[in-house]
């Protein structure tokens, strides 16, 4: 017993090795605007860290693979022949799955790797090292405070004058957008497990304390990364960040109400008690915001998200008011706005999804209407780029894989909020994809790994 509680101590810190790491690795890429990617090698040792973890746990637990997982596994193995027959090209297919712009596969890898971890190593938590656990989660919340504010001080000097916007800035903030985006999701993730961590304990003054430092300390770092992301120019970036305030308002409230204590059937009160949750996390992030912004002294109307982003377009999003599929450069269409660039690109969907149907062709968009011109949909673009094929392997991964996290055996109510908060946090990120990105966007299958992870653990491999 002694030696378990020994090497769970070390399991501790050795998690979250992890996400400080990667957490190190996207500020600085972030902060390197225009450039392909720097200290790689953290990268790599925050894999490592994670994979230690799991070797362990593969040698010492049973491993049990959701059915979820054959489906995305199949879909996978369809995705990586079909970029290939695609391209003909091993260079182009490395860069849709394993780099670090477009690769898929090692952000889904990633982003399950920290959520299968994170699970086995709650589920043998003791409550005398819950308190370990508190400190260390408290030691990552400073230190991403500290690479944000250190990275939004950093491109702050390049800001120009008349707009809130860095001067190097030539429309390459999609990487570091992403970037932040996949920073914030690390982020949330261990928020929603340090909370419901402190809903299992006694309402002592402590724990509130925990709970109150650990939100606002939530707050101050998600209001600078919503300023970050404009200071950079993505109001993509932006809308993520702060969807995600708003879920952790909700979960903080939820605390607050009582509500992480008690499980009871829908009614007219609980109904109300739910309203109160959403009304109360809104002026929340209202009171967060305006604070920020009246802080830092920031003009709204120089805010990208607030009008002057109609002077300037997303990468790739490559329109024209005389003909979509004749544009030769980005700096062509800075007069079309992003939102109507993609209203606009809907059109080439009956276009590239007629070329080839059944099996779909990565490059469709070159082979038709320019390259570029996509359907910024996440569904749209599995549809044309992997025809029906691939749509008709990954609908079914997400409807059983939601399936698996709806239906929880035994039961327990806290794991129940766990579950509702993951899907609600899933969903929001899930239509903002729908509605504004291509399918290889690398935040959405690194979340798509928190959320649905391949495996977990349980017991002890002999038993």
């Amino acid at each position: 017993m002694v030696k378990a509680g020994v090497v769970q101590l070390v399991r501790i810190p050795l998690f979250f090795i992890t996400p400080i790491i990667l957490v190190f690795y996207l500020f600085l890429n972030i902060e390197a605007l225009g450039q392909d990617g720097v200290v790689k090698e953290a990268l790599f040792a925050s894999f490592l860290f994670g994979l230690l973890l799991l070797a362990f746990d593969f040698s010492n637990k049973k491993v049990i693979f959701s059915r979820s997982a054959v489906i995305l596994i199949v879909f996978f193995f369809y995705y990586v022949i079909r970029v290939f027959v695609s391209s003909g090209d091993l260079g182009v297919l490395k860069a849709y799955t394993l780099s670090t712009d477009g690769g898929v596969l090692l952000f889904y890898c990633l982003g399950a790797m920290i959520s299968v971890n994170l699970s086995t190593l709650k589920l043998s938590l003791s409550q005398q090292q819950e308190g370990f656990f508190y400190i260390l989660y408290f030691i990552f919340a400073l230190f991403f405070l500290v690479q944000l504010v250190d990275s939004f001080a950093t491109l702050h000097l390049l800001v120009r004058d008349d707009i809130f916007l860095v001067s190097v800035m030539d429309d390459v903030y999609q990487r570091p957008g992403s970037f932040l985006i996949i920073g914030f999701f690390v982020y949330i993730f261990l928020f929603i497990s340090m909370f419901l961590l402190i809903g299992k304990a006694s309402h002592f003054c402590w724990f509130k304390c925990v709970a109150l430092t650990a939100f606002v300390l939530f707050c101050i770092s998600a209001v600078s990364g919503m300023l970050f992301a404009q200071l950079f120019g993505s109001n993509l970036a932006f809308v993520c960040v702060g969807g995600l305030l708003f879920v952790a308002s909700m979960l903080f409230v939820f605390y607050a109400m009582g509500l992480l204590k008690s499980c009871k059937r829908l009614d007219k009160s609980s109904a109300l008690k739910l309203l109160v949750v959403l009304l109360a996390a809104l002026v929340i992030d209202a009171v967060f915001f305006i604070g920020g912004i009246t802080i830092l002294d920031i003009d709204l109307n120089q805010l990208r998200i607030l009008g002057y982003g109609a002077i300037y377009s997303d990468v790739g999003t490559t329109s024209s008011t005389s003909s979509i599929s004749s544009i030769s450069s980005i700096s062509s269409i800075s007069s079309i706005s992003s939102i109507s660039s993609r209203i606009d690109l809907l059109d080439n969907f009956v276009v590239h999804f007629k070329y080839a149907p059944i099996f779909g062709n990565m490059f469709v968009d070159k082979l038709t209407t320019g390259e570029g011109t996509y359907v910024h949909s996440f569904i749209g673009s599995v549809v044309t780029h992997l025809g029906l094929v691939g749509f008709f392997l990954l609908a079914p991964f997400f409807f059983f894989s939601i399936k698996e996290k709806i239906n929880i055996k035994g039961g327990k109510y806290l794991d129940m909020v766990n579950s509702m908060f993951h899907l609600l946090l899933f969903s929001g990120v899930f239509l903002i994809a729908c509605v504004a990105v291509f399918f290889v966007w690398v935040p959405v299958w690194f979340l798509i790994g928190l959320i649905f992870p391949p495996i977990y653990f349980r017991g002890k491999a002999s038993d």
